[in-house]
């Protein structure tokens, strides 16, 4: 089930997600955040058919071979948040997302993990100017991860346990 809005301004659909934290509004984003995981979900599954379906060389030579990102949905303590994780060494298409998890692999300074809040790292990524990927749900493509000084200024999210009781996007 999905509840769209019409934005009068750009005249286009989107997903309605009341912005209360009353028992029905609280029960609407849980119906979005399941109805965007299985929309992504799906995608998914058709991304990587249509990869298998290609020569071994096509998708390197055409510059389309990239991971499509799974998007996840936490609950905990009645609050829910959906995560999207990147590591450093995958060229990806991402999902949108309230927290993107950035995963350092190699052992470094400063290397691990660092949460961000979606606003700041769509800004981040627009900076790059990342191709766009005409999907639908749509995707971002992200084909380089942040340097470490880029990092040390994306503003982090704060952790899933210390989010605000009602933290939405």
């Amino acid at each position: 089930m999905r509840v769209l809005r019409l934005n009068p301004v750009t005249g286009q659909w989107a997903d309605y997600a009341p912005r209360g934290d009353d028992a029905l509004s609280r029960r609407f984003r849980t119906l979005l955040a399941d109805g965007r995981v299985g929309d992504y979900d799906s995608q998914h599954e058709q991304l990587d058919e249509y990869v298998a379906s290609q020569p071994d060389d096509a998708l390197i030579e055409s510059d389309e071979d990239a991971f499509p990102a799974t998007l996840m949905v936490t609950r905990r303590d009645g609050r829910q948040l959906e995560v999207v994780v990147i590591t450093e060494t995958v060229d990806m298409t991402i999902p949108r997302g309230d927290v993107v998890v950035l995963q350092q692999l190699v052992e470094a300074e400063g290397s691990g993990m660092k949460l961000v809040g979606w606003v700041p790292w769509k800004r981040f990524i627009e900076v790059m100017k990342p191709p766009p990927v005409e999907t639908w749900p749509p995707r971002w493509r992200v084909k380089a991860f942040p340097t470490a000084a880029q990092l040390k200024k994306l503003a982090p999210h704060p952790t899933l346990d210390d989010l605000p009781e009602g933290a939405q996007r």
